[in-house]
C-alpha cells in the first residue's frame, strides 16, 4: 500500500485512500478485483501452455531466491553450487516467457522474440 501511495505522490495524483480507513483495505479490494477478472486466452493458442507459462516463471524465480541466506543460521537450501543453481533457475524464467509468447498472434510473437533474443 505504501508503494502505491508513493507512486500517486510522484505522479501527482491521488493514492489508494478510498477503501477503508486511510486506504487500509486497498489490498483486499485489489485481491477481490483480481479474483473476478476475466481469464482471456487467445483463440488459436494451447490453453495448458498459456496457463502454465506464468506459473513456471514464478516458480523458477522463487526457487532461485530459495538459496539466498536470510540470516547466518537460517537458509532454505544450503547448496554447494548455489550460484549455478541461481543462474539456472533465473534462466528458466526466460523459457517460460518464450513459451507464452509462442502462443499469441504472429506480430506479438515476433516482437517478443526479437526483444528476448536481441535480434533486429
Amino acid at each position: 500500500m505504501g508503494e502505491r501511495r508513493l507512486l500517486g505522490l510522484f505522479q501527482n495524483r491521488y493514492g489508494p485512500n478510498r477503501v477503508g480507513w486511510g486506504g487500509s483495505l486497498q489490498l483486499v479490494a485489489d485481491m477481490i478485483k483480481m479474483f473476478f477478472k476475466e481469464d482471456w486466452i487467445p483463440k488459436f493458442s494451447d490453453r495448458v501452455i498459456f496457463t502454465l507459462a506464468p506459473m513456471i516463471a514464478f516458480t523458477s524465480l522463487l526457487l532461485a531466491f530459495a538459496i539466498v541466506p536470510v540470516s547466518p543460521g537460517w537458509v532454505v537450501a544450503d547448496l554447494n553450487i548455489g550460484i549455478l543453481f541461481f543462474l539456472m533457475m533465473a534462466g528458466l524464467a526466460v523459457y517460460a516467457v518464450l513459451l507464452r509468447a509462442g502462443q499469441v498472434t504472429t506480430n506479438t510473437r515476433c516482437w517478443v522474440r526479437c526483444v528476448l533474443l536481441r535480434r533486429p
